[in-house]
Parts: C-alpha cells; sequence; structure tokens
C-alpha cells in the first residue's frame, strides 16, 4: 500500500463485475493518479488491476442472505483501512457510503457519491416499503457530507436534485465501456456445444425480476430455434428456471454464471441479440439508462429496448436496436426478436456508428475533472 493516493474508490460489492468502478479507476490510474480500491475481491483481478497503477485493498467476499448481516460485517473488515491517506474517497453505491464518509472524514478528503441507482426506489424493494423507507431516509441524511454527486444520466441528476434539496454539484458519467474494435467470437456456442443454427438471446447482468428475462421466456415458444443465455448473478436465477420448465422451453435457458469484466466482451460478441429491457416497477427503473445497452452495442450486437424515457433518448438518434412498449404480449416479443434479427445487419452498422460516441474515453475530461 502506497503512503499517499489521490483517490480511494470504495466498494461493496465483489468489484469482479462492476464495469463501472473498473472503468473510472482505469481513466484516473492512466492520466498518472495514484489509485486504491477497497473492494471484496477474486485473486485473478487482484493481479490484473495491480498491473495498471491500482492498488487493490482486498476484503473477504460475504455469501451472507441477510443483508444487514453482510453490510454489518463488511463495514467492520473496511475500518482496517480507515486510516489511509488519499486526496478523494470515492463511495461506489449507497451501501459503501457510510464507510466512504468514515474515510474522509479521518483525512478532510474530498468525498464523490456515485448515486447509480435512485436509491429511494430501488426495483428489489419495489414490495418493501419498510425497507426502502429507512434506506430513503439514511441516504438523505448521509448525502450532507458528500461534495460531488455522480449519476449516469441528465434524469437521474433532475430528481436527485429535487428529492435531496440541496445545492451539491452533480456530474453525469455514463455506464460506457471502453472502446473497443469489433471480434469475431463464438463464445457461447463453443462452451454450450451448440450447433450454428442456434440464435442466441443474451442477457448480461444482475438476475433479477424486472428486467425482461421472463417475457423473454415467455416468448421463446413462438421463436423457432432460439435461445436464451443469462451471463451475471442475483438471487433470481431459480425462479426463471421454474418459469422455463413451466413453460416447456427449459432445454433453451443456459446459465453461464457470473464473467470478469474484461473477458465478458468476448461473450457478449457471440451473442445475436442482447435484452436491454427494464419493467418500470420503480422510479429508478423508469429511469434507467443500463451499461448492458452500451456493452452490446460496443460488441455490435443490437438490442431488444423497453420503451423508457433515457433509453428511447438513445435509440432516437442510433438506431443500435428495437424498442418494445412495456407490457407486450409474448407474441409480440417474439417478431420485434425476428425482426432484429433478420435486419442484424442494419443494426450492426449503427451499433460501429455508436460505438465510437458511447465509449468510456470520451468521457475522461470530465472524469479527471472530479478531483479538486
Amino acid at each position: 500500500m502506497k503512503s499517499f493516493y489521490d483517490i480511494c474508490f470504495v466498494c461493496f460489492e465483489e468489484l469482479r463485475a462492476d464495469a463501472r468502478t473498473i472503468n473510472i479507476a482505469r481513466i484516473f490510474a492512466h492520466s498518472g493518479k495514484k489509485v486504491a480500491i477497497i473492494a471484496p475481491c477474486d485473486p485473478e483481478d487482484i493481479s490484473l488491476l495491480t498491473s495498471e497503477n491500482i492498488d487493490i485493498l482486498n476484503l473477504k467476499i460475504h455469501k451472507n442472505k441477510r443483508f444487514y448481516i453482510k453490510w454489518i460485517k463488511y463495514n467492520k473488515e473496511v475500518r482496517k483501512y480507515k486510516k489511509i491517506n488519499t486526496k478523494a474517497v470515492w463511495a461506489n453505491d449507497f451501501y459503501s457510503l457510510y464507510t466512504a464518509i468514515k474515510i474522509a472524514e479521518k483525512r478532510k478528503s474530498q468525498l464523490l457519491y456515485d448515486s447509480r441507482e435512485i436509491y429511494s426506489a430501488l426495483g428489489p424493494l419495489a414490495e418493501n416499503k419498510f425497507k426502502q423507507a429507512f434506506i430513503t431516509n439514511f441516504e438523505q441524511r448521509l448525502v450532507e457530507k458528500v461534495d460531488n454527486i455522480i449519476v449516469s444520466g441528465k434524469r437521474d441528476a433532475d430528481y436527485l436534485k429535487e428529492h435531496f434539496n440541496s445545492d451539491h454539484p452533480y456530474t453525469v458519467i455514463m455506464n460506457l465501456p471502453p472502446y473497443r474494435e469489433v471480434i469475431q467470437s463464438n463464445l457461447i456456442r463453443e462452451e454450450l456445444g451448440l450447433s450454428d443454427d442456434k440464435k442466441i438471446i443474451l442477457y448480461q447482468g444482475l438476475l433479477v425480476k424486472g428486467r425482461g428475462i421472463i417475457p423473454v421466456l415467455r416468448a421463446l415458444p413462438f421463436l423457432e430455434n432460439y435461445i436464451l443465455v443469462l451471463i451475471g448473478w442475483g438471487p433470481n436465477i431459480k425462479d426463471f428456471q421454474e418459469v422455463a420448465k413451466a413453460l416447456n422451453v427449459e432445454d433453451r435457458l443456459f446459465y453461464l454464471g457470473k464473467k470478469s469484466y474484461d473477458i465478458l466482451n468476448n461473450y457478449t460478441a457471440s451473442a445475436d441479440i442482447g435484452i436491454a429491457y427494464i419493467e418500470p416497477i420503480t422510479l429508478s427503473y423508469r429511469l434507467a439508462l443500463p451499461n448492458k445497452l452500451f456493452e452490446y452495442c460496443m460488441a455490435r450486437v443490437p438490442s431488444l429496448v423497453s420503451d423508457l424515457p433515457a433509453m428511447k433518448d438513445v435509440l432516437s438518434n442510433y438506431h443500435i436496436g428495437e424498442l418494445i412498449k412495456v407490457g407486450s404480449e409474448p407474441i409480440q416479443f417474439a417478431n420485434t426478436i425476428n425482426k432484429i434479427y433478420n435486419d442484424k445487419n442494419k443494426y450492426v452498422i449503427e451499433c460501429e456508428r455508436a460505438s465510437k460516441v458511447f465509449a468510456y474515453e470520451t468521457q475522461e475530461k470530465e472524469i479527471l475533472e472530479l478531483l479538486d
């Protein structure tokens, strides 16, 4: 551990799949800043990032089913790094904000809060009003100590300015991948032993309800030779498998688990269609502009996209996929998926054009200016 850092990222979840934190940390490190990341981390990820002038201060990966216990253990473990000498502290989400505040107070460091979701309206808590109220009130109190709030879209900033009723500065850093040249990949078919005639629909990210997985499963009976592949993590994988079994399509649903961010693009590029469909069950989902939409685009894979405001804004300028109305019938999903596949070359050309615009490098100036 170095004696001084320009910025220290504090992460609650595993770093392996946290594309946003990895990309932003790399921007700082490649500009010559001394960067540390406090996070639960796989040994492979530690060796990868330390080779890029980023120090990983590793934490245990806790698998507790009860979130509160996991959060308490996390806060206790982070204490061993509380005396880190850093100019700025970056809380990478609400769950790491309390700990980040404690670290920043020790050194009177600049405190940056990455409000990557609308935590006062979380999708998984749509039916748990008590937990949602607790998070909302706790966040409002903690934000008083923050110097700058980072969001992933302008619509989020507009909402939070009114929600927090404060004069905090806001910076929009979109969830974009680094620029990559187009690659030819057949990785999913090779790993699953699939024939070339199978058409791959891919969902990557958090495996929870409200992300379009169940609507696509319901469309599979109307889609010949299509399969659905899930890459990611989350509590609802068994629920999705049960739905697939009830629909008699369990042999067309495949789960590849969580993949390290730096190899994910190889899997993405081997798909035919990506799912970027969010159901607006909460405000956080309604304003969503998910990184998977841009990761599919960077892999030159067209997307099935829900017609929500932020994503609709993107597709109005770059036809990198096809919008579908929220709540559409399974046959409508099937027809839209067929349309995307049959016109795939047209969408790929648009993805190529958009890949130059929706790349992390285009935000480098804004990211570096976050440090006082």
